[in-house]
């Protein structure tokens, strides 16, 4: 849809290239001065060896003796940098045009704009979609980026995805995917982007008698991506107590899963609160191994780890009757 770009921003951006290429015509079609000698100002002829002999021009008979009417030096004409910029100066005018008009969409400006000013433009929008955001993220695509863009909006995706307190538009999230899909960035990158884009809960009874064996689950979301990635994560507990003292457990399980944002994976622990009764603070540290390849696949690449906790309260009764 079609939307008036009559605001400060979007006529400093028509009215500034305008400018600059009027004053770079005018100075192109003066040109420079190549030499220092006397020219008659109302035909160029060049008077050396006549001025200040004579009263007159000799070509056109303009009165030299007037103030003013002979000037220093014959000027040499910039022809192509005069066409260069007489040809960017009417386009300016036609983007000024359209831009007072309002026939101009927001997109349609976004995209004859330098990649580095669209990134301006889109972080100054925020975690929002904006015609800017949607140009960069096509560019992206089809490989119209620099190196130094890519990375500066890898950069500013990831930024945008860590930001959990505010709604990050989709488009900032499929960015960060798109870039761990494609190996874009560095493997600490796209650690960041896999750890980010997860949310990592922890599920349980509530209440479990002290000494007994019980589920105990680990849930990942991957709310903050978009699509099914090549990603294979491996969590590995490391740690789980009940008001620091170790809880029992059963063979913990060998388990990895996919990053899917169609489901959330579940990993299930059987352990057992080894702490006396009551209400205790329940703590579950987990590593985390980010590997690039299928479940299936068997030579995947590893990219990287981090290790993170979570925290909640159980509510630890008397060990049933027969419990050892």
């Amino acid at each position: 849809m079609s939307v008036s770009l009559l605001t400060p921003v979007a006529l400093l951006f028509a009215l500034v290239p305008s400018a600059v290429f009027l004053l770079l015509f005018l100075a192109a079609r003066r040109g420079r001065r190549a030499d220092d000698h006397p020219v008659c100002r109302a035909c160029r002829f060049d008077l050396v060896g006549v001025y200040p002999g004579r009263a007159t021009c000799p070509e056109c008979g303009a009165d030299l003796s007037a103030a003013h009417s002979v000037r220093v030096g014959n000027r040499v004409r910039r022809t192509r940098l005069a066409a260069f910029s007489l040809v960017m100066l009417l386009l300016s005018l036609t983007l000024v045009g359209a831009t007072l008009s309002g026939s101009i969409s927001h997109r349609g400006v976004a995209s004859i704009l330098p990649g580095r000013l669209l990134l301006s433009l889109a972080e100054r929008a925020g975690p929002l979609r904006s015609p800017w955001l949607d140009e960069l993220y096509v560019r992206s695509i089809d490989g119209r980026l620099g190196a130094v863009e890519r990375d500066r909006l890898a950069q500013t995706a990831l930024a945008m995805q860590s930001d959990r307190a505010s709604s990050t538009d989709n488009q900032w999230l499929a960015i960060v995917t798109r870039m761990i899909e494609d190996g874009a960035g560095t493997p600490a990158d796209t650690v960041r982007g896999v750890r980010q884009g997860l949310t990592l809960r922890l599920t349980h009874r509530g209440s479990t008698p002290g000494g007994t064996l019980g589920p105990f689950t680990l849930v990942a979301d991957a709310d903050r991506l978009t699509s099914l990635l090549d990603v294979v994560i491996v969590p590995e507990l490391l740690e789980a107590t009940t008001d620091g003292v170790p809880m029992l457990a059963e063979p913990l399980p060998f388990a990895a899963f996919e990053l899917d944002p169609r489901m959330p994976q579940r990993v299930v622990y059987t352990l057992a609160p080894n702490s006396p009764s009551g209400v205790a603070a329940l703590s579950l540290r987990w590593r985390f191994r980010v590997h690039r390849g299928t479940l299936t696949d068997h030579a995947s690449e590893p990219l990287g780890e981090w290790e993170q906790a979570l925290d909640s309260t159980l509510v630890i009764s008397a060990p049933e009757a027969g419990t050892k």
